[in-house]
């Protein structure tokens, strides 16, 4: 049995299939800005941008690649694009919603900490009727700084009052599963088709929900 009385969250990957984003993106992209030639950023900068603000994005396309009038402009673009696949496209993983509803049976505090902005991230939670099942949305730009510190992950769990040997940080992206893992959480890990490192990211977290698995593999074990 996993020792936990809080879990931090995170939502794209994780609790939601909404990675596939950043290919439309990259599509439209080439679409508006290129002449629809492809575009696709230095590997680098992609996966900076998944676990960043959607105003560092905005910074790394217009500095990096010249993209819109200035940084503010594809900020606001891109945060439109998001908004719209969120209403339209997103859904959640396999097994989160009997997850969540187990772990609230058990009395465990639950916390979203997110990269995305709040105010989107509370639009798809309450669309899949999970909303309440946290206490809170800690975003990156609230704490100023992205998934390469632990930052955010230390205000969620502020945020829960749960000991910190018994909270739990549920992550796909391997970035922020390492950040977790040197800030001394235990963390559940999750496959998602469009991370990078993922054998990285197993091998580092407590306990992994692979390819052809769901998060129903984890109700035995709270």
């Amino acid at each position: 049995m996993l020792n936990i009385k809080g879990a931090i969250f995170d939502c794209d990957g994780t609790l939601v299939d909404s990675l596939g984003f950043w290919e439309i993106l990259y599509t439209k992209i080439g679409e508006t800005f290129f002449s629809g030639k492809d575009f696709k950023p230095a590997p680098a900068d992609d996966k900076a941008m998944r676990t960043q603000s959607i105003y560092y994005l905005g910074d790394v396309l217009h500095n990096n690649y010249g993209i819109g009038e200035n940084s503010e402009t594809v900020s606001e673009w891109a945060k439109g694009m998001l908004q719209w696949y969120y209403r339209e496209v997103v859904e959640l993983k396999a097994g989160v919603r009997e997850l969540l509803f187990h772990m609230k049976e058990q009395g465990i505090k639950m916390c979203i900490a997110s990269a995305s902005e709040a105010e989107d991230i509370r639009f798809i939670l309450d669309r899949h009727g999970i909303l309440d099942y946290f206490e809170a949305i800690v975003s990156c730009t609230s704490v100023g700084a992205g998934k390469d510190k632990p930052d955010v992950f230390f205000e969620a769990e502020k945020v829960l009052g749960t000991p910190h040997e018994a909270t739990w940080v549920f992550e796909d992206s391997l970035l922020a599963i390492e950040t977790s893992k040197k800030a001394g959480f235990k963390v559940a890990g999750a496959y998602d088709k469009h991370g990078f490192g993922r054998e990285e990211a197993k091998k580092l977290s407590d306990v992994y929900v692979d390819l052809g698995e769901s998060f129903l593999k984890l109700l035995p074990l709270i």
